[in-house]
């Protein structure tokens, strides 16, 4: 079965997926806190920037980083108080409850109480709204150890290409705060890095997808949404 699935398997097409477009230090955000468009290729943030950037001189502290801490390679930034950010592809959805596994790297650089939480989502999106097909919380310590983390969602009827609908992935620090609030300010930095995603075809079981992936990945989270 998994040697079946692995000829299935189709990589759908991500820009800037390992984040070395940016060869320098580069915000999501303007000094107003407004989105900085164009300036990370192929991701934008899903609102505002809060905080500050660099000392006070920039509102918002996510962005790209050039290699340290627990990623020798460049790679994305996430304040766990600024907003998701996320890609639209240009690939249509299947329309046949095709499964999708987004596969990354994560670590911790830096939060206030040594433990991180990450939510990756896979969703299909007609251009105005992004509906979540898949998601999942992988969860980390303050080590500055990167590891490989894979989230599955599935593709329904809901969603047909013939109406305009793409596939796309997003990404947010969701780390708490130590009272258990809202993220907020010193809360948390993480790091995203190595994202790919795949069309893995249509599996018959769940049980499938654990016996092929906790094997070889720090995590695994499967949810099926469907539309109301």
């Amino acid at each position: 079965m998994a040697l079946s699935l692995a000829a299935k398997a189709q990589i759908i097409p991500i820009v800037n997926g390992d984040f070395e477009a940016n060869t320098v230090k580069t915000p999501f955000f303007q000094t107003t806190g407004a989105i900085a468009t164009g300036a990370v290729p192929g991701w934008t943030p899903a609102g505002t920037g809060v905080w500050s950037w660099g000392g006070g001189q920039q509102t918002g502290d996510s962005g790209i980083d050039l290699p340290s801490g627990s990623d020798p390679t460049t790679h994305a930034y996430l304040a766990g108080y600024d907003p998701a950010i996320y890609q639209d592809t240009t690939t249509p959805t299947s329309g046949v409850n095709d499964f999708y596994r987004l596969t990354f790297s994560a670590g911790g650089e830096w939060s206030s109480m040594s433990w991180h939480n990450t939510l990756a989502t896979i969703y299909a999106t007609d251009g105005s709204e992004r509906d979540p097909i898949g998601s999942g919380i992988v969860s980390f310590n303050d080590n500055y150890t990167m590891n490989t983390y894979s989230v599955w969602g599935q593709d329904t009827t809901d969603f047909m290409p013939g109406d305009g609908w793409t596939i796309g992935v997003e990404f947010q620090n969701v780390t708490l705060q130590s009272d258990g609030t809202n993220p907020g300010w010193g809360t948390s930095y993480t790091t995203i890095d190595n994202v790919v995603l795949e069309n893995m075809g249509t599996v018959p079981e769940p049980s499938t997808i654990a016996l092929l992936t906790l094997g070889g990945l720090g995590a695994l989270v499967a949810i099926r949404r469907r539309r109301a």
